[in-house]
């Protein structure tokens, strides 16, 4: 059997290469798809975590039945997806001198993320 070690900044370039492509396919989409003021949602990034965490009494964990009894061992597995909401502006240029746009927020979602943040304005 043949083993291959891939280091991290192969690692790194493949992310890189896969985030290219995903954002490729979401210009596209908004491309083909957006009307002005329509919020989407782009998501699918995932990210699995899986950790092992063993503890011991020093010494007595180390015998080999007995020390079974000193052992702890902690499995932990994380699955998280990241969910974004966009809301695009196109900007055209301005002449100059021209005031700049006010631009519309939408102020249902600040009010479900951070409720204080509608109220100052």
């Amino acid at each position: 059997m043949r083993t291959v070690k891939i280091n991290e900044w192969k690692w790194f370039i493949a992310d890189v290469l896969v985030a290219m492509i995903y954002v490729v396919t979401v210009v596209g989409y908004v491309y083909q798809h957006w009307l002005p003021g329509q919020t989407f949602m782009v998501a699918g990034l995932l990210d699995k975590r899986e950790t092992q965490q063993l503890q011991k009494m020093p010494v007595i964990g180390d015998i080999p039945i007995l020390g079974n009894l000193f052992k702890s061992r902690k499995d932990n597995k994380a699955n998280t997806e990241l969910v974004m909401f966009v809301t695009p502006e196109v900007v055209r240029a301005q002449p100059a001198g021209t005031p700049m746009p006010e631009f519309k927020f939408p102020n249902e979602y600040l009010d479900l993320v951070n409720p204080d943040a509608t109220k100052r304005n």
